[in-house]
């Protein structure tokens, strides 16, 4: 069997600090130790930030295009949208 225990670990970024995160991502994600919370957006920077340290997530990002042009945004391997419906499409693309 191969190990893994040195590969990098897989990052995940959620956008919006919605109270189906824990649940859905968190929670799932803490009991793999191969998952790594990376990021959190949110429109607000304050929320994102209480959210990322209740968490356990690595970084956070505010306001409008606060993780736009990010250099290490390309970093995280999974994201998932937990916006508004009417924010999912223009979110996503970003």
């Amino acid at each position: 069997m191969e190990d893994n225990s040195a590969s990098s670990p897989l990052k995940i970024g959620i956008l919006g600090a919605a109270a189906i995160a824990p649940p859905a991502i968190v929670l799932p994600a803490i009991s793999h130790p191969e998952v790594e919370l990376y990021a959190v957006a949110a429109r607000d920077i304050g929320r994102a930030e209480i959210f990322a340290k209740k968490h356990g997530f690595k970084k956070w990002y505010g306001g409008e295009g606060g993780y736009q042009g990010k250099p290490d945004k390309m970093l995280t391997a999974e994201s998932f949208v937990f916006t508004a419906a009417r924010q999912n499409f223009s979110m996503t693309l970003q």
